[in-house]
């Protein structure tokens, strides 16, 4: 997981221009240069190569702070659930991160768009993304 992580996060974060364009694992690699969505299905990718079960999540990176989208993945290792983000280094056993990063939101239709573009795109049946409704509020520590 960590070898992975760290091979994804040499990636130069670049927003996309002109519009969201999800790229594929091999653009991504090819190119050096993605944002969180394609670093996000980048590490699926190499975790699922490797037999490691993994999910792309979309949320906020602290419901506390920022409100803007953002991509990660998660998977289950050791029986327990890892948050994994490649945009910012970061590796944690979920329940050790406070209530509010990592904060999950409902599938929006402009996610799930996305999400049929790139599938039909690149006819990737593997990838297992997840959209969940939060708690209600949450609470700032």
């Amino acid at each position: 997981m960590d070898s992975h992580l760290r091979t994804v996060a040499k990636i130069e974060y670049a927003a996309d221009e002109g519009g969201d364009f999800w790229q594929t694992p091999e653009e991504t690699a090819r190119r050096g240069r993605g944002d969180c969505e394609d670093m996000a299905l980048y590490l699926h990718h190499l975790l699922r190569g490797d037999g490691i079960e993994s999910r792309v999540v979309f949320g906020v990176r602290d419901a506390r702070r920022d409100r803007t989208g953002h991509a990660w993945v998660e998977c289950e290792m050791y029986g327990q659930r890892y948050v994994l983000d490649p945009t910012c280094r970061r590796m944690a056993a979920r329940k050790l991160l406070p209530p509010a990063p990592y904060y999950l939101v409902i599938e929006q239709p402009v996610l799930a768009e996305k999400l049929r573009e790139y599938l039909n795109r690149t006819g990737d049946r593997g990838v297992n993304v997840i959209f969940e409704a939060p708690p209600e509020s949450p609470q700032a520590p």
